[in-house]
């Protein structure tokens, strides 16, 4: 089986992370997208710091860090994106009744 199924996965990873977080961002689209593609950035950090882990102690250590980064983007599919509910005009949630 190897890593062929896993690579499928990560090719669609971080277009549908992109997608989920910036929707419903409304005026914060911008400054949420470019904090997003910053965030590429960890893509170059966190084999460093794997590498710094595995030249101190082991590789077998260092392999911690990528499963702590799936840990992260396994919470963000389950917990940490949570569509809009279709809630009740701003009136309504006040206690004061909408319409006729």
């Amino acid at each position: 089986m190897g890593a062929g199924p896993a690579r499928v996965l990560h090719s669609i990873m971080f277009p549908t992370i992109f997608a989920l977080s910036l929707k419903h961002l409304g005026p914060h689209t911008k400054l949420g997208s470019s904090l997003l593609v910053m965030s590429i950035i960890g893509g170059a950090v966190f084999p460093a710091i794997m590498g710094y882990i595995s030249d101190m102690s082991s590789i077998r250590l260092a392999f911690w860090v990528p499963f702590l980064c799936h840990l992260y983007v396994l919470y963000f599919a389950a917990r940490g994106y949570r569509p809009a509910l279709d809630l009740p005009k701003e009136p309504a949630m006040r206690g004061i009744p909408v319409g006729n």
